[in-house]
């Protein structure tokens, strides 16, 4: 049974962020912004931890009032918040299941308010090589969300860096990029 909750968040990844389905429509209100504070532990000292930090990530509203996103954004956390994109308020989340061979994990927030008036996105199927794609999300830096577009150019198993194990992705032809900050320069 928890193989195959694995390979359903598996599926569900390569669906959620690359679907030809629902790229064409405005998801802006389902992208939501996660952040996670962790700390991971000493393997040499196990009586140790390393110490708090924090790290943010992007994810999705999916049906069941439930959020889709990548099992090392949440990893070793000690406290999860999630906020939807344009909005200020953050919310806490709990970790519902993590499926660490697809780098993937569900959320899910107790307060109510945060999924009034947001339409889940709709889990489509398998995208094909060439399909145009649209890319939600906040990369590494940034506070606003970013939306690029690009294509599908390859499908096939590859091994995914967070686990190491060998899955299908989907390669996407288009640019993620993290925020600069140019004030300083």
């Amino acid at each position: 049974m928890k193989a195959f909750s694995k390979l359903i968040l598996a599926v569900i990844l390569t669906c959620v962020f690359i679907s030809p389905v629902w790229a064409t429509r405005d998801t802006r209100e389902a992208v939501v912004k996660i952040y996670a504070v962790y700390n991971r532990y000493d393997y040499d000292e196990p009586w140790k931890m390393w110490g708090q930090e924090r790290r943010s990530g992007s994810g999705c509203i999916i049906s069941g009032r439930r959020v889709l996103t990548s099992a090392h954004v949440i990893g070793d956390q000690t406290f999860v918040q999630v906020r939807r994109a344009g909005e200020a308020k953050k919310y806490t989340a709990d970790i519902h299941i993590v499926g660490h061979e697809c780098d993937l994990a569900i959320l899910r927030v107790r307060d109510d308010s945060f999924f009034s008036g947001v339409e889940p996105i709709e889990i489509g199927d398998l995208a094909n090589v060439n399909d145009t794609v649209a890319v939600f999300g906040f990369p590494k830096g940034g506070d606003k969300l970013c939306i690029t577009g690009g294509v599908v150019s390859r499908i096939e198993h590859r091994k995914y860096t967070h686990s190491g194990a060998r899955l299908l992705t989907c390669q996407i032809a288009a640019w993620i990029n993290r925020s600069i900050n140019l004030a300083g320069q």
